[in-house]
């Protein structure tokens, strides 16, 4: 088994799904950037990966949001099967997730947008 640690950005909002009454996952995917440089060109790569934790905080759901970042910890899993349409086989990796955790603790209701107030005219100035 391979361990993977890692900072990745949100694909999407993340989605609970119960598997049975007891149990929950939390399902999302996550991006790394790679740059590397070949000859005078840098190349850049987005690897992404499918990550699912099982856990029964749906607290958690409303922090993993399009964009965000977030930290992922647990065990790489390869697998691949052979899209019956095209023939093509797919390869695919995801991460069971030991551990998630927001980078910023903020939800779509916690940003607050304050509205700047227009410059006030200022007539007894003392100089």
């Amino acid at each position: 088994m391979a361990k993977i640690t890692m900072l990745g950005t949100l694909g999407a909002d993340a989605k609970l799904n119960q598997v049975n009454p007891d149990r929950n996952v939390i399902n999302f995917s996550i991006c790394e950037n790679v740059a590397y440089k070949k000859g005078n060109e840098i190349i850049r790569i987005a690897q992404w990966f499918n990550v699912s934790y099982f856990s029964n905080s749906e607290k958690l759901v409303k922090y993993l949001l399009k964009g965000k970042k977030v930290f992922v910890s647990g065990t790489l899993k390869f697998s691949e099967y052979k899209n019956e349409v095209s023939g093509i086989t797919i390869k695919t990796n995801e991460i069971i997730a030991d551990t998630v955790e927001p980078a910023t603790w903020e939800t779509e209701e916690s940003v607050n947008v304050q509205e700047v107030p227009e410059k006030e005219k200022i007539d007894d100035l003392p100089f």
